[in-house]
């Protein structure tokens, strides 16, 4: 999508919602809409999910009657680019991990330490 900005700075003013960038690792951003009842979180959501392009994600807490939900939207190919990078960091964490718990005591040492990977 080109200008995903703007789209979403649009998409905030037409429905009169609030949003805030969120950074993420790896150097990709997120919108993330807040809303505060239901019929807003499900319009957004309805709203958004319309558009192939882009990724939804939602969270929401209510209890005793308070609500509070976020949508989180990014396009779709960031999203699919952050999703590949985590995975590569956690197959090198748990890589990483294993043979940190095979080494002996020395190597698990410098391996603490960052001297050897």
């Amino acid at each position: 999508m080109k200008n995903f900005e703007g789209y979403i700075r649009k998409f905030a003013r037409d429905n009169n919602v609030e949003y805030e960038w969120q950074m993420l690792k790896f150097g990709y951003k997120r919108a993330a809409i807040s809303c505060e009842s239901w019929s807003e979180y499900d319009f957004i959501y309805n709203t958004l999910m319309r558009r192939k392009e882009i990724h939804v994600e939602l969270w929401h807490c209510s209890a005793g009657g308070v609500f509070e939900g976020r949508v989180y939207v990014m396009t779709k190919e960031d999203y699919d680019g952050w999703k590949t990078a985590e995975k590569e960091e956690q197959r090198r964490l748990n890589n990483w991990w294993q043979r940190f718990h095979n080494a002996d005591e020395e190597t698990q040492r410098l391996m603490a330490c960052g001297a050897i990977d």
